[in-house]
């Protein structure tokens, strides 16, 4: 089976639907977060027979695998690893909806106005989830904090309320 061209291309793109698409993509990563996340607890409460209190062990992605490496051959490894696997595809979901709107936009659609708008945001929320920047509200006046690591840093942005 060829690549679908001509008129039968432009047939297919006008009949693409991109909710069904964004609804799976939600669904599996939901669905298999909470899903390893429950294993992770159980795995905890019946098999390793430790308490699961989860406390979050590290503000980005790759501090998480980081910080589950150092607890290889400690009891409550495996129910950890579960659950910051869950934790980590929880987070990943929207982003992965954001690169599957931004391929729709781009490609299908070709608007390259909000393409180029949610490229913005992916890189946006790609260096809040892969490094060690945070975001948070500032109560003193100014909009936003980032933080790098431990260090506050003021962020040039000024997004109004």
């Amino acid at each position: 089976m060829g690549a679908v061209r001509g008129t039968a291309r432009v047939r297919w793109l006008s009949l693409f639907e991109m909710e069904p698409v964004l609804s799976v993509v939600l669904v599996t990563g939901v669905v298999s977060g909470m899903g390893l996340m429950a294993a992770g607890f159980i795995v905890g409460t019946l098999v390793e027979r430790v308490d699961v209190g989860y406390r979050i062990q590290a503000i980005s992605i790759p501090r998480l695998v980081q910080a589950d490496l150092h607890r290889v051959g400690l009891p409550d490894f495996w129910s950890r690893l579960l659950i910051d696997l869950g934790f980590s595809i929880l987070l990943v979901t929207p982003y992965a909806r954001l690169v599957v709107t931004w391929l729709y936009l781009a490609f299908v659609k070709h608007r390259w106005r909000y393409a180029v708008y949610t490229s913005i945001v992916l890189v946006l929320l790609g260096i809040v989830l892969f490094s060690d920047v945070v975001v948070a509200p500032d109560v003193s006046g100014f909009p936003i904090r980032v933080y790098l690591g431990t260090t506050r840093v003021r962020l040039l942005l000024v997004i109004p309320p």
